[in-house]
């Protein structure tokens, strides 16, 4: 019987992106005078900006997480139903602010981020939606790694589903990334988060972090492109898609790896995910806003011919107009 949705994302520990350009990253004691306007507010948060990434090229999503009131307030809730994502499995605690991240960044692209957890933060006491997380082909992982993430993982896992852990399970202490990577079969990070992982785990090999359940890892490199690691234990490059300009490159993590498990979900092995999860988040970069510039299906076409010269793996018609 197959599975009513392609995808549920678990956790958000920030619903809302704040950028704030200065014209030099501050040092102690400095005073900032913030450009103006002062900078723009946007919708965000990894697991809704994977869940609307894959929502976009029109695969069954869902997704599940604690949020404040200003979930709803802010039309957050509608603009990801109307996107066609289901919320069913949102807490929504009434009396608390979601998390809010601040980005301050400079001309050349330097940052730092300040990050206010807000409702994230309680979680963890939360028991998380069993039957959504049952009805999935493929779940993806993000902060906050808490009790709630484990036991959805186990939920998931049990039920037959992929489970994929991102690279923030960087910031849980280690007793809990092995009870998360205990339910996983894939990993997407990046080089220094998986180095970081293996040495706090005190082993050379990804596979080793799975055992017998590892089904694969993609490892991005920004411009250089993705690393895909093979259950088998080899290695294989997929180039990075060039962009007509480059403006702003948070976020397209998050659209990497939704493209990229949603995928896997169905016909395409890890290499064609890899491959459909480095164009989507080349639209990504393209503009400030993590979920401004997320392409459909036909663009994804369009540019996964001109980069790979290969079809995109989906079921998916392109005008030839």
């Amino acid at each position: 019987m197959s599975k009513r949705l392609a995808l549920v994302t678990v956790g958000s520990i920030t619903l809302f992106d704040h950028m704030l350009p200065v014209p030099a990253l501050p040092v102690a004691g400095d005073t900032v005078l913030l450009e103006r306007p002062a900078g723009t507010t946007s919708f965000g948060g990894c697991g809704l900006n994977q869940a609307m990434a894959a929502a976009r090229l029109g695969f069954a999503v869902g997704t599940c997480l604690c949020v404040g009131a200003d979930f709803r307030a802010s039309g957050y809730e509608q603009a990801l139903v109307a996107a066609g994502v289901d919320v069913s499995g949102v807490t929504v605690m009434p009396g608390e602010q979601s998390g809010h991240s601040y980005l301050v960044h400079d001309p050349d692209g330097e940052s730092f981020l300040v990050v206010e957890t807000g409702a994230a933060r309680l979680q963890g006491a939360l028991e998380p939606p069993a039957a959504l997380l049952r009805d999935a082909e493929a779940v993806v992982l993000n902060m906050p790694f808490d009790d709630y993430c484990v036991r959805a993982a186990a939920v998931a896992r049990e039920a037959g589903a992929l489970v994929v852990a991102s690279g923030q399970l960087m910031t849980a202490p280690p007793e809990v990334q092995r009870r998360v990577l205990a339910s996983c079969t894939h990993l997407a990070c990046n080089q220094p988060e998986l180095d970081a992982l293996l040495r706090v785990h005190g082993c050379d090999d990804v596979r080793a972090l799975f055992g017998a359940g590892f089904g694969g890892a993609w490892i991005t490199h920004g411009s250089r492109g993705v690393r895909v690691l093979a259950p088998d234990g080899s290695a294989h490059d997929v180039p990075a898609v060039p962009v007509p300009v480059l403006v702003d490159p948070i976020g397209a993590g998050d659209a990497f790896v939704a493209a990229a498990t949603a995928t896997l979900t169905g016909s395409g092995g890890l290499l064609d995910a890899a491959r459909v999860g480095a164009v989507v988040a080349s639209f990504v970069v393209e503009a400030r806003g993590c979920q401004t510039n997320l392409p459909d299906r036909v663009a994804v076409a369009r540019r996964h011919q001109d980069a790979y010269g290969t079809a995109l793996p989906l079921d998916v018609a392109v005008p030839t107009s």
